[in-house]
């Protein structure tokens, strides 16, 4: 097996055309049909209409093909109460977050042509999540206390606050990156802040959210997200 180059950290090498994961999924299938990034307990495939626990979060594929819309979420409060969850727009090759470390998206239009049995669906799509954290770019992960709200797509705290980010500085020489967070609960109008740095903080829900980290994009590979840890809820912090 060809050694996997999974790299986070030098621009110059994710773009490099010799990384195994810019191919695509035909290109690396073998004749018995055999992903070879594939090792045991390297990938788990994510069926249609079921959420799978990978790395500690709950993934579920909400639109197959390309791009790929996908949610992630955990609870992280109290395990139960106030429950998390991101929607992911991705495309082949792309990482993103989960509660114990990074995955990376490696399929997302598999379709067995046998279907299912029974009474389920006729036709069975299933997308393939890579989760090897010795090939995956572990210092992009967040802690298992943060939560996180991706470029491409939103975050939802407490099945009704739903937060967007843009990043709105880029990181240079002499300058920290900076991103726009908009906050929106149901008809409520959005409230926006419109350049917030690490160590800002904005409310989401009924609590504080800091920012820990602004990840940027570094095509192809990193669509770029923002961690963020929340303080806990109001009623308990006060105890």
């Amino acid at each position: 097996m060809r050694a996997r180059v999974i790299v986070g950290i030098a621009i110059e090498l994710i773009a490099a055309m010799q990384c195994a994961c810019g191919k695509s999924r035909s290109e690396r299938v073998g004749a018995d049909g055999a992903d070879r990034f594939c090792g045991p307990n390297q990938c788990d495939n994510v069926d249609d209409g079921v959420e799978e626990d990978v790395l500690g979060g709950q993934v579920r594929i909400r639109s197959f093909g390309t791009p790929c819309v996908l949610t992630v979420g955990w609870p992280f409060w109290q395990e139960t109460v106030y429950a998390f969850q991101a929607k992911i727009v991705a495309r082949k090759g792309e990482v993103f977050p989960s509660r114990g470390g990074v995955l990376e998206l490696e399929d997302c239009d598999w379709i067995d042509p046998r279907g299912r049995p029974g009474n389920e669906l006729s036709i069975l799509h299933s997308a393939t999540v890579f989760q090897d954290q010795n090939e995956l770019p572990r210092d992009l992960a967040i802690s298992p206390a943060d939560v996180f709200i991706p470029l491409k797509g939103d975050a939802a705290l407490d099945s009704g606050w739903v937060a967007t980010a843009e990043l709105v500085g880029s990181g240079g020489p002499g300058s920290d990156p900076s991103a726009a967070i908009t906050v929106a609960h149901r008809s409520d109008p959005p409230v926006v802040r419109p350049a917030l740095r690490v160590g800002d903080s904005f409310r989401w829900s009924d609590r504080l959210a800091t920012l820990v980290r602004i990840v940027e994009p570094r095509p192809p590979h990193i669509a770029g997200w923002v961690e963020v840890r929340v303080s806990p809820p109001a009623a308990e912090s006060g105890r």
